[in-house]
């Protein structure tokens, strides 16, 4: 198995992590429609940004899913994650050298779309309440958006610099 063969497969069980997701994303967004048509009629320049901002967020969703799904190629290339593997394929026993970087890799991708996920339920969830009482964000909804970007942050930087990572672990190992 090469390198990006495995980062492929990962990337596709990500998609199905996403799509097995996206019951909860469209039960939230009927309810959401359905909580905030009966404040169209108190706030109606409320109602409207809730519902855009939701549709917003489902299409975001339905665009990382079909780039899971159908576009893992520009992935691997868009983030440079098979660049970095010295081998060409696999052998059955995991040289403990590529280890290091795929676990890293594998974390930040699940931090990555736990994050996304995170962000798209608490956006769903925070904008009806705003969009009734007129006012701003309610705090504990705020809280979670704001641990759920950090999560998508440390995810990002995980993807991004996972082979200084892996290096820097190997040599706080060695000594």
């Amino acid at each position: 198995m090469s390198p990006k063969s495995l980062i492929t497969l990962l990337i596709k069980i990500g998609g199905l992590f996403l799509l097995f997701s996206a019951l909860k994303i469209v039960m939230e967004f009927l309810w959401t429609v359905s909580f905030t048509i009966i404040s169209f009629f108190v706030n109606p320049l409320g109602f409207c940004i809730s519902l855009v901002s939701v549709l917003i967020c489902m299409l975001i969703y339905f665009i990382l899913i079909r780039l899971c799904f159908y576009k893992t190629d520009f992935i691997i290339r868009k983030f440079s994650l098979a660049k970095h593997f010295n081998e060409d394929k696999f052998d059955s026993p995991i040289d403990q050298s590529l280890l290091v970087p795929m676990a890293i890799v594998v974390l930040g991708g699940v931090l990555i779309i736990n994050a996304v996920l995170d962000l798209c339920s608490n956006f769903i969830s925070m904008l009806p309440l705003q969009a009734m009482t007129g006012t701003g964000f309610y705090n504990q909804a705020s809280d979670s958006v704001f641990y759920a970007g950090l999560k998508l942050m440390l995810g990002l930087v995980l993807i991004f610099n996972y082979k200084r990572l892996s290096l820097w672990l190997e040599k706080r190992q060695r000594g």
